[in-house]
This record gives structure tokens, sequence and C-alpha cells, in this order.
């Protein structure tokens, strides 16, 4: 069953998507968060978050995937948008996925992709509820990346007008403001779960030495880590896309 949900605090409700197995057995189950990346909502690059929810909930996992705040569907604007808001509404979306009837609350998962990546590590580490984390090409160092992608046009836009248009999105101020306070590496040592890492090879937006950098922090019996050999950032072959589902999915059955 697939369901539109909202949540989180009265006025600023985000919009998610429930997927719970067909199975009627064997409940409470394991849940499975999806969080997005910059500028993406809860469908992602080629559907690929609809996909590994379905997939997960055909294997008898709960799947929430959900569009931050001032993206997708939910409420609120982009130009609004911060790391420190994506954090609480991570945290908004453990809360609510917690307490529904068809979830064990003690085998959450968090997958983030991306700033989603960034997002869910912070969220794991501050959460004493996540036990288990998935990480697609995530950022650990997210003013390299930022600096790296953004033109000299765009931060003298936000220099005189406050904000830089990104493609018909306007990006505030107060997200370049944190750049420097958002430490991922630093706050993923309070994380006592397990851990899976994916990353392209081939990734030009965010090298894969962040994958490295996530990995080096973890103990080697508590997490795995897999490269897509040639792949890009967002996985744009259909191979590449299914290595991703197939290894994810079955890292999570084994472990959660």
């Amino acid at each position: 069953m697939e369901k539109p949900v909202l949540f989180g605090k009265e006025g600023s409700e985000m919009v998610g998507i429930l997927h719970i197995p067909d199975s009627k057995t064997d409940y409470p189950k394991p849940a499975v968060i999806i969080c997005h990346g910059f500028k993406g909502d809860k469908v992602g690059p080629h559907r690929i978050f609809v996909k590994m929810a379905r997939k997960l909930a055909e294997k008898g996992i709960v799947a929430f995937r959900f569009d931050f705040r001032g993206s997708g569907d939910s409420k609120g604007s982009f130009k609004e948008t911060k790391i420190s808001s994506q954090i609480e509404d991570g945290l908004e979306a453990i809360k609510f996925v917690s307490k529904l009837e068809q979830v064990n609350s003690s085998r959450l998962a968090l997958l983030g992709f991306s700033l989603g990546g960034l997002i869910a590590s912070c969220v794991a580490a501050r959460s004493t509820g996540v036990k288990f984390l998935v990480l697609w090409s995530a950022i650990a160092d997210l003013e390299e990346v930022f600096t790296a992608k953004s033109s000299a046009e765009n931060l003298a836009s936000l220099n005189e007008q406050g904000y830089m248009d990104l493609g018909g999105l306007k990006l505030g101020a107060n997200f370049v403001e944190e750049l420097e306070q958002i430490e991922p590496l630093a706050e993923i040592e309070e994380y006592q779960g397990s851990a899976f890492i994916i990353h392209g090879s081939e990734d030009q937006v965010v090298p894969v030495k962040h994958s490295e950098e996530y990995y080096d922090l973890f103990s080697a019996q508590n997490c795995r880590k897999h490269i897509v050999l040639g792949a890009d950032h967002t996985y744009n072959k259909s191979e590449w896309e299914a290595e991703v589902l197939n290894r994810t999915s079955q890292w999570l059955i084994e472990n959660i």
C-alpha cells in the first residue's frame, strides 16, 4: 500500500509517501526513511527513490520518502532553506514514522542522497532512534562542494540581493551563512549504529573522497562501502541504478 501523508508542525507541514508492505503478518516491521538531495524531492532522479521504496516494501520493509520544507509538495519556501532546518525536518520524519503502528521503532534506518546524505548523517548522530544509515553520494564537506559549484555571478547576486537564482529556485543567504557551522564528519562520530556507503567512481559533483572520509570514521565491522564503477553523481544509467538499488536492499535486508 502507498499513501500520501502530512506530518510535522502545524503551519509548516511536510508531504510524504508511505510505502507499507502488503503482508498482513509479522508486524511491526523495520522502516527506512529516505532523504532527498539539494533542489530535489521525494521522487528523486529518474524516480530512484520511488523504485527504492517499492523494492523495500516488496521485501517487507516499510519505506517513507518525503519532501523537506520548501521542496516538492511540502509547505515553505526554498529561499528559506537551511541545513539546520532540514536536520529538524529529518528528526520530525523519525518522530512521525516511529509512532506508526506498522513500524518497529527499534529498527529504523535513514537513507540519504547527496546533501540528503549529509542531513541523514547529522540526524542519525542526534537521534538515538536510528540504528542503520545508508549514504548515497553523500557530501562530507558542504562548503567545499558549494563553493566549487557556485558561479561568480551567483555569489554576486547573493551579496547584492540576498539570494541566488538556481534555475528558478531562489536560495537565500541563510543557507550560505551556515556552511561553516555544519560539520557532519564531527557529528557522525557520535553515531553508534551500522552504515552502508555507496558512491559513483566518476562523480563530478561530490567526489568519491567524501565517502572515503565517512568510511574512515566508522569501524570496519559496522560499515560496508561499495563503489559503482563508472557511475556519475545520480547513477544515470539503468545498470548503475540497478546496482545501487540491489546492493542497498541486500544490505538492509541482511542488517535491519
